[in-house]
């Protein structure tokens, strides 16, 4: 049987228009909050817990936190670098990457749920989708990554 596939591509303005950010406001967001220091902060509260990091592994992701060019997609990927390459502080290494990546949900889905609002105007902008999904099974949807400055 011979079907007619269709694909469907979509920018990083898709995901914007519904109200998420792009790639440089996230990690703008981050850095706001996740300052060197602040992770420092966080890591002494975090060992009077019991848990916590060596201060190896503190200061090596601090360095990265610092660095203007790293955008919040460079930093998970410096992590699980660090992650293959020091293997006496993988797990380390591992729960930092977890609990980046935490944040990062947090932020979206924090994000999501303050523009419920906003989405409702903007989805009207969507509807093509819809009747694409209805009038074509499957519907391939590609995405660019935004990771642009």
């Amino acid at each position: 049987m011979n079907k007619k596939l269709t694909g469907l591509f979509l920018g990083a303005g898709a995901s914007y228009e519904a109200g998420l950010p792009v790639v440089w406001e996230l990690t703008s967001e981050i850095r706001d909050w996740l300052t060197p220091e602040k992770l420092r902060d966080l890591n002494k509260g975090w060992r009077s817990q019991g848990t916590g990091y060596s201060d190896e592994v503190i200061e090596d992701f601090s360095s990265v936190l610092a660095m203007p060019d790293a955008h919040y997609e460079n930093m998970l990927g410096y992590l699980e670098t660090q992650y293959r390459r020091k293997r006496e502080r993988r797990n380390e290494y591992h729960h930092l990457y977890s609990w980046m990546v935490e944040l990062v949900y947090i932020l979206l889905c924090q994000r999501q749920i303050k523009n419920d609002a906003f989405l409702r105007k903007k989805i009207g902008y969507f509807e093509g989708i819809r009747f694409m999904v209805e009038k074509n099974t499957p519907l391939w949807v590609f995405s660019l990554k935004d990771g642009l400055k």
